[in-house]
């Protein structure tokens, strides 16, 4: 009999070894996927407009997951709400960035709604979970407010001509289809109400307006990779949260360290990052569903080689990234342990 510890260990989480998940992403659809995104990246920097560049491939990288996600025989639905909802995160968040109070308060409501959309189906858990990681962006890489409305439709640009490749390819491969899934209620308020999803969105929304006042208040680089990991990082119980966490820390470290020997063995300018973004990009794409710390790792490319290449310096911004990464893995991981001694109390006074 294997060793309570082995499975239980915070530091020995098996799900880290584990690959072999039955339904992850057909590999031809993750490359159709990173191509579409290289190819939209390579015409923004072929017209020098670095600044493009984030909400488009963005747009596109993020559709791609919902592609290859739960009810990916008929994406279509999920994806075309996805972008709306992806759009929308994008646009609160730049409109709130720079009045840090109110930027906090939205964080919390934001978590709070998005764990509400969450409690009645995967698919739409990963819509609201993808508008809040983009919303998170945002709120910590503002860009001039006129700007918002043209983020926005860059945003929808780049997933719009993802849905429109995916649904060419699909029907010029004659790709057969299962029964449509019977989507519930948009937001099923008694999901919301059987305890779980309540405690997990108030404990999102607190760890979140904590992680977005640390963020705006340190003055670090890049200030949304903490509340964008807590997003991430954080889960509906004790023991699948200190999974995420532990794949996140890991695929940071490793992401983190391919970027530092990239950086001391060549020296890479502009869009010579090009490759290793959609290589980041890609590994998303693959691993999301199969195994988050590879995920991780291939996120931590994509975005520190598309900030290169819209100009931003990738040295003095690693170990910032390290420490966001284990200030929210502390947060979330702090939150989740005060929630599960309160119910454990509760339990014993019951």
């Amino acid at each position: 009999m294997a060793h309570p510890a082995i499975k239980t260990g915070f530091w020995r989480d098996p799900s880290l070894l584990t690959f072999n998940r039955p339904d992850h992403a057909p590999w031809l659809d993750v490359l159709r996927g990173a191509l579409v995104i290289a190819a939209l990246a390579w015409v923004v920097l072929a017209f020098d407009q670095q600044r493009s560049l984030i909400p488009i491939t963005l747009g596109a990288t993020f559709t791609a997951i919902v592609e290859t996600g739960p009810g990916r025989d008929h994406p279509w639905e999920t994806m075309v709400w996805s972008s709306a909802g992806l759009a929308l995160g994008a646009g609160l968040g730049a409109i709130v960035a720079e009045n840090a109070p109110v930027a906090v308060l939205i964080s919390g409501a934001m978590g709070l709604i998005c764990t509400l959309i969450a409690a009645h189906s995967t698919r739409t858990a990963l819509s609201g979970l993808l508008s809040l990681v983009v919303f998170t962006i945002y709120v910590g890489y503002p860009g001039p407010t006129e700007a918002v409305l043209a983020q926005m439709g860059l945003i929808l640009l780049g997933s719009w001509i993802q849905i429109f490749i995916c649904i060419v390819v699909r029907s010029l491969t004659n790709r057969q289809h299962q029964p449509r899934e019977q989507l519930p209620r948009f937001i099923d308020i008694d999901q919301w109400q059987s305890g779980i999803h309540q405690r997990h969105g108030i404990r999102l929304a607190i760890t979140l307006m904590l992680a977005t006042a640390i963020s705006e208040s340190s003055g670090w680089a890049h200030q949304y990779w903490l509340p964008m990991s807590v997003a991430w990082m954080s889960r509906v119980n004790f023991v699948s949260t200190r999974s995420r966490v532990m794949h996140r820390l890991l695929g940071t470290m490793v992401g983190l360290s391919g970027i530092g020997l990239l950086t001391h063995v060549m020296t890479l300018h502009g869009d010579e990052w090009l490759p290793v973004s959609v290589l980041g990009a890609a590994l998303l794409i693959a691993y999301i569903w199969v195994h988050y710390a590879s995920a991780v790792v291939g996120v931590t490319l994509y975005v520190m080689a598309a900030f290169a290449m819209a100009g931003d310096p990738v040295d003095n911004t690693i170990i910032y990234r390290m420490l966001d990464t284990t200030i929210a893995a502390a947060l979330v991981m702090g939150a989740a342990w005060i929630d599960k001694r309160l119910q454990q109390g509760l339990q014993v006074v019951d």
